[in-house]
């Protein structure tokens, strides 16, 4: 059992988050633990990995229900039923590429299932965002799940050396990500590699190869929010579709726009010109919206 301080302790409440297709039952801190915010970093009090001894307790993950799925076997079309629990499951039975085309998938699905009026007036900040922008708001919460399933994976096993070789995984899963161009779930995936409680596994991060060290760094920088994303900015100007957005850069951007209109001094024509770089951004994710992987083939054992 995890020891955490008594101040870790002190206030948690049972979520019920979505991956994939299926519902998990996972404990969400609300204070001074792991917290996931909308579309933002998770971050961890330095209560929660005190030092390298403590690193091997991990975080207590309520358990969840079992799932079953189907996978086809042989030319002769036999099925096998598989049945799991996921607390158990070990990511890197699975191939890097495999996950990361599953994850696609599924950002797809939620991509195209946002309405381009969700864009308008910035509806995904007001009060009442789960009748006017739903659909955003599923997509950032998918942003928030992939990146709590990841420090969730790490943090479940106790071994520094098999932790290293989960964070490896989970690094090809970022690159397999950036070469299918699914920005949503890779920076999701750095942003969680690069959270507080990962980072301060310094014991584990000595088994991490070299290689996989060399990876991270690189996908790192490309994400960075440095200079207002411009490295992620310059590579969107020059990319080719299919394109799963991060669509939290341009969620910053339309709350930009729409703040400078809503300003005293605004006058006619800077509302015009702000209006019609609105009109690009919403274009732009239509664009994406319109995106196909036609050679991902859906595994839902994969998927679930």
């Amino acid at each position: 059992m995890s020891k955490f301080s008594p101040k870790f302790k002190k206030k948690y409440h049972e979520e019920v988050i979505e991956i994939g297709d299926e519902i998990l039952s996972c404990k969400d801190i609300e204070e001074d633990g792991l917290v996931v915010a909308n579309g933002y970093p998770i971050s961890s009090s330095p209560d929660v990995i005190q030092n390298e001894k403590e690193e091997t307790d991990g975080l207590f993950i309520t358990s969840s229900p079992r799932r079953y799925s189907s996978e086809l076997l042989g030319s002769g079309g036999v099925y096998r039923t598989q049945s799991f629990d996921p607390n158990l499951f070990d990511i890197r039975q699975v191939s890097s590429e495999k996950i990361a085309e599953q994850l696609t998938l599924i950002d797809l699905a939620l991509l195209k299932s946002i309405r381009l009026e969700e864009f308008q007036n910035c509806c995904w900040t007001k009060k009442d965002k789960l009748n006017f922008a739903p659909n955003i708001v599923k997509f950032s919460q998918r942003f928030n799940h992939t990146s709590f399933w990841v420090v969730r994976d790490i943090l479940n096993e106790e071994n520094a050396r098999l932790r290293a070789e989960i964070i490896g995984q989970f690094i090809r899963i970022g690159r397999r990500l950036f070469e299918l161009n699914n920005l949503h779930s890779l920076v999701a995936v750095v942003l969680a590699i690069q959270s507080t409680p990962i980072h301060r596994l310094t014991n584990t991060w000595k088994h991490v190869s070299r290689r996989d060290r060399s990876i991270f760094d690189k996908l790192s920088e490309f994400v960075s929010e440095e200079e207002n994303y411009c490295r992620l900015r310059e590579h969107m100007h020059k990319i080719d579709m299919p394109c799963i957005p991060h669509l939290g850069m341009y969620q910053k951007d339309l709350v930009y726009l729409d703040t400078l209109s809503k300003h005293p001094n605004a006058n006619d024509e800077d509302r015009l010109r702000h209006s019609k770089e609105v009109e690009k951004i919403i274009q732009f994710i239509h664009q994406c919206q319109n995106s196909r992987y036609d050679d991902l083939m859906p595994r839902k054992h994969i998927q679930n």
